[in-house]
């Protein structure tokens, strides 16, 4: 398993996967519009910031992580769903748990209500709710902290 910096030929790339990995969550239509979220990606993205996972030289996952002073954002982890259940997003979770605890900070995210899968995987790994609403974007997300 490898990190790498995002680049920009990597959009397309990104698109599938929250096609494939996240569209059944975050839907509100069932109709899939290629030009208009190779558009939202490519301002979701940052680029050289964010990370593309690599299993084997092949891209299976996202992985977006922001730090804050008094917190970590966990913007996103995201796994191709032949790629999910194995593990991977568990470690990539404690990676950030233990630079939190280095960092004597919490980590914060928000995820989607209908995506239960995201929801129970935090929620097994210590996540709780908070009151606060998920400020990144303008979204139905609910925010979820870990303070270890």
């Amino acid at each position: 398993m490898k990190l790498r910096k995002l680049a920009e030929e990597d959009i397309p790339f990104c698109v599938q996967l929250r096609k494939e990995a996240l569209w059944p969550y975050v839907s509100n239509s069932t109709t899939w519009h290629e030009d208009s979220e190779f558009k939202a990606m490519s301002r979701k993205v940052r680029l050289g910031t964010d990370d593309i996972l690599e299993i084997c030289g092949e891209k299976v996952g996202l992985f977006a992580v922001h730090y804050n002073k008094d917190h970590i954002l966990l913007g996103m982890i995201a796994i191709l769903p032949k790629y999910q259940k194995q593990g991977i997003g568990k470690k990539l979770l404690d990676f950030i748990k233990n630079e939190a605890m280095q960092k004597r900070v919490a980590i914060k995210l928000g995820v989607h209500p209908e995506n239960s899968k995201a929801l129970n995987f935090y929620i097994k790994n210590g996540f709780t709710y908070t009151d606060e609403p998920y400020k990144r974007e303008s979204s139905a997300n609910r925010e979820m902290i870990w303070k270890g």
